[in-house]
């Protein structure tokens, strides 16, 4: 079994690092309680997912495709255009600042520029290497000044500045960016000694040009899926609002109150501009519609894997073309918001949230999540008094918000979050998920026991913690190894001790001996195992003894510990068992190395004591720690009755430090828990661990899995997992076995005529170690060609697959339920022995679906059962980004099952 562990452990080092780069941490503050939200997307979620726009064109998939997975029931048409569009560039400014950017491309221009007024009675030109300022100096007036001189007397009524005649570019200050098509219109706000820039466009072409809102290096057909459903956007906003909208005067801003618009800074990028403007030319009048008319076509950036009803966001009415769908091609690569995570301290949330009335409560205690979520996820508005928004809790009261207010208030990324909450653990604390990796909590950093020899070196099982993975991450990760005063012997023959964690080359017998310490002590590590401990200062004399060794005298019992140089004595056999430390280690040395022995030496860091009046303390840097009550001891992970009782006398060792004050799963359904990285299939009520990452390939993808909290999973029986059925293995003493459906088994094939004539290759044959291929019990041998329960087969002349099964081949519905099984073509057996064709299979247990009536179904045990609402299916820990969309002849092929929920 302890094999097994570690090739459990191999599967876990590349979940571990591929999760350690989708996790921001942040290292531990000082704050006993810290709050940790793991959210996903970037923006409200409605519509196309720029980066999973990109992700779909990056796989192929064509621009109406792109656009009709966002936008359902759409089509992509021409439909009646509209001549100029006017895009408002700043609102409500006193003042602008304007220069030449000189001639645009193809222009002979010399920079001039003019600005026009009062039906062009007034009229001033400005030329390359002049600032010019518009100022407004009363709320009916104007004045234009040249390098700071007033170049025009004040007037009234709207300034127009004419650039794009005269084939130049003039750059905004205030805006940051230039601008080449049309011409401003500089409009006065009612009763303001203020006004609004206003660009006026001659054709919506030039206004996509300018548009800011997507890399310009990205694949040809996100470009122009998003140059679409700008355009559409922009076009039905014109047909239902007008050119002149309340406080703009314009018919779209220029910011991401509509859409992003930097004029010939996008034209002019450097060696992606023109892609840009090739895509924008290519789709040209070209919009999204329903029904024949231009649709709402809101778009952002990420959506976290799904995406969002438009009522539930901006409480409007339901549009049937912005219905929630899940986007799986947001975890495109490259995408930086797919997931995301914001830690804050305790003290840092209270004063975010303090600093606005509607989310001040004091010191926060708690941020809980109210139902109902979206479709998606994503936190919504307050519904009542019992339903929606986010609780806050704190000394000053509760308050509820909506999620909007929480992002808006915390610089959140989207309303896609969840929150969890951990208290800070001491120093020496034994911390572990559900996987099997342990960790020393040691300065703020979390060090992993590098083997099981190293780990029993400094604790025992049962004093490990289990903790969620929020409460592990909040700890940066270190390397861990030996306590000190351990011997390490690495491969080159050297014989080190551990101090300080650091290794120390004793550098002789002469120096070994001298030390009083003995070979028999020694442990053999590899290389890689010692270096977590870096290289100190060689021991090349025994006059002076080694911190963390544990001596003694000859001619005394007393076993003293040395920290510092200082020989401190143990005062008991209690003590002492918990540097889970041997007598035999205890080195016998003479007095004169001994020295002048110090003050009693206490419990090890980490150890859990309880003192004569009730009071339970955790050691930390030799300082005992009070835990507060009950709750706080609850939270840490400790177990009931982990504490040592001791006696006064013995806690007095110690000084005191700081208090420390801080539904079932369907059968087929891959799990695993959010505070650790092993993966589990849940088959009739017991979860069954992959035996490595190999097993795990054949049988599903890691996007499939159901993230859940330790409460859900514990309870589940474990036993170990294996290979999909139909998998062909090797084991070392080269014989070839198939794992049969029939008790998942695997049937030794005796022979290459057998393996043959049954159509196998062995291309598809994997080498594992015996100990992987036990996990399978031995089924009867195969000594004829068979179909086996499990395998993939084809007859000629049909392009159906079929699944054995019960000694049937069942045609599988469709290729897309094919591609559930997780098997390869060239897993198909295309010659072998053909049995009885049966009834049709449909996809695998585990998968997800969703049929045209909108319900979500888990298949298992070959029935379909329908997910009842939302709630349940988050708290199955499910995304909805791994639902499937089937149609209802591929649904029909599972008969309904119980109900979920």
């Amino acid at each position: 079994m302890r094999r097994l562990c570690r090739a459990v452990r191999r599967a876990i080092l590349v979940i571990s690092f591929l999760a350690a780069l989708l996790v921001h941490t942040t290292p531990a503050s000082a704050a006993s309680v810290g709050f940790r939200f793991d959210g996903g997307g970037w923006g409200h979620g409605l519509g196309m997912g720029q980066w999973g726009a990109k992700g779909q064109a990056d796989t192929g998939r064509s621009v109406s495709q792109i656009l009709q997975s966002y936008y359902q029931g759409t089509t992509v048409g021409t439909p009646a255009g509209r001549g100029s569009i006017r895009v408002g560039v700043l609102q409500n400014v006193s003042t602008v600042t304007i220069r030449s950017a000189g001639a645009a491309p193809g222009s002979s221009s010399n920079g001039r520029f003019a600005f026009g007024w009062g039906n062009g009675s007034g009229h001033l030109d400005g030329y390359a290497n002049e600032t010019w300022e518009i100022r407004a100096v009363s709320a009916t007036s104007f004045q234009l000044f040249k390098n700071g001189t007033a170049a025009s007397p004040s007037f009234g009524g709207v300034l127009h500045v004419d650039y794009d005649w005269y084939g130049s570019i003039i750059s905004v200050s205030e805006t940051g960016h230039q601008y080449r098509h049309g011409f401003f219109d500089v409009v006065h706000r009612s009763g303001a000694s203020a006004f609004d820039v206003v660009a006026q466009l001659a054709s919506y072409t030039d206004y996509l040009y300018g548009l800011g809102e997507m890399p310009s290096s990205w694949h040809v057909n996100a470009l122009r899926a998003q140059a679409i459903a700008g355009y559409t956007y922009a076009l039905e906003k014109a047909q239902r609002l007008g050119d002149f909208r309340s406080g703009c005067a314009c018919t779209v801003f220029a910011s991401t109150l509509d859409q992003a618009y930097i004029g010939w800074d996008k034209e002019a990028e450097a060696t992606y501009g023109p892609r840009w403007v090739d895509a924008v030319n290519s789709v040209a009048g070209q919009a999204v519609l329903y029904n024949g008319a231009p649709i709402q076509a809101l778009y952002s950036s990420s959506t976290g894997g799904h995406t969002e009803d438009n009522e539930f966001v901006f409480g409007s009415s339901p549009l049937p073309y912005l219905r929630g769908v899940p986007d799986p091609s947001d975890a495109t690569p490259g995408n930086p918001n797919h997931t995301w995570a914001a830690d804050f301290s305790a003290n840092d949330l209270s004063a975010r949230l303090n600093a606005n009335s509607a989310t001040a409560v004091g010191t926060v205690t708690d941020v809980q999540i109210v139902s109902p979520l979206g479709v998606s996820g994503r936190v919504g508005r307050v519904v009542d008094d019992t339903h929606g928004g986010v609780r806050l809790i704190g000394s000053s009261g509760t308050k509820r918000v909506s999620g909007s207010t929480l992002q808006s208030v915390l610089g959140l990324k989207s309303t896609l979050f969840r929150v969890s909450k951990d208290v800070q653990h001491p120093n020496g604390a034994i911390l572990k998920g559900p996987g099997p990796t342990v960790w020393v909590l040691r300065d703020g950093a979390r060090w992993p026991a590098w083997n099981e020899s190293a780990f029993f070196t400094r604790g025992s099982y049962s004093e490990m913690l289990s903790v969620t993975d929020a409460t592990l991450m909040q700890y940066p990760q270190a390397g861990a190894g030996f306590r000190d005063g351990v011997l390490l012997l690495t491969p080159d023959g050297k014989v080190w001790i551990v101090s300080n964690r650091q290794r120390r080359h004793i550098t002789s017998d002469a120096v070994m001996s001298g030390l009083g310490l003995s070979y028999s002590n020694v442990r053999h590590v590899d290389e890689s195992t010692a270096a977590v401990h870096p290289q100190g200062s060689p021991v090349s004399s025994s006059s002076s003894l080694v911190d963390g060794m544990f001596v003694k005298l000859a001619a005394s019992p007393r076993v003293y510990l040395i920290r510092g140089g200082v020989a401190h004595y143990v005062a008991h056999d209690g003590i002492f068992k918990t540097y889970r430390a041997s007598y035999a280690e205890v080195a016998t040395v003479s007095s004169t190395q001994l020295g002048v022995p110090g003050d009693g030496a206490g419990f090890r860091d980490g150890t859990l004591i309880r003192t004569g009046d009730g009071q339970v303390w955790a050691i930390s840097d030799s300082q005992r720690r009070h835990i507060a009550n009950q709750s706080v001891y609850d939270s840490l992970g400790y177990r009931s009755g982990a504490w040592i009782q001791v006696s006064d006398a013995d806690a007095a060792l110690h000084p005191v430090g700081p208090a420390i004050n801080g539904g079932p799963h369907p059968n087929g359904a891959l799990v695993k828990a959010n505070n650790g990285p092993t993966v589990w299939v849940v088959v009739d009520g017991t979860r069954y661990p992959f035996s490595d990452e190999q097993a795990f390939f054949t049988r599903a993808s890691y996007a499939e899995l159901a993230v859940v909290s330790p409460q859900v999973l514990n309870p589940l029986p474990v036993l170990s997992l294996g290979w999909r059925p139909g998998s062909l293995i090797r084991t070392p003493d080269g014989r070839v076995w198939i794992i049969s459906a029939d008790h998942d088994a695997r049937r030794h094939i005796q022979n290459d005529t057998v393996f043959s004539g049954m159509g196998l290759s062995y291309s598809n044959v994997r080498n594992v170690s015996f100990l992987d291929a036990a996990v399978h019990p031995e089924g009867a041998p195969l000594s004829a060609a068979a179909a086996v329960d499990g395998m993939f087969m084809r007859r000629s002349n049909d392009a159906r697959i079929f699944l054995i099964s019960g000694g049937r081949a069942r045609p599988v519905v469709s290729a897309t339920a094919f591609a559930s099984y997780r098997a390869s073509d060239g897993e198909i057996v295309n010659n072998g022995p053909f049995p009885a064709e049966g009834v049709v299979v449909g996809f695998r247990d585990g998968t997800l679906i969703m049929t045209n009536a909108g319900r979500v179904y888990a298949i298992a045990d070959g029935a379909k059962r329908w997910i009842q609402g939302d709630a349940v299916f988050h708290s199955l820990g499910y995304d909805y980004a791994d639902v499937i969309r089937v149609t209802d002849a591929e649904a029909a092929a599972h008969p309904d099952g119980a109900v979920i929920g």
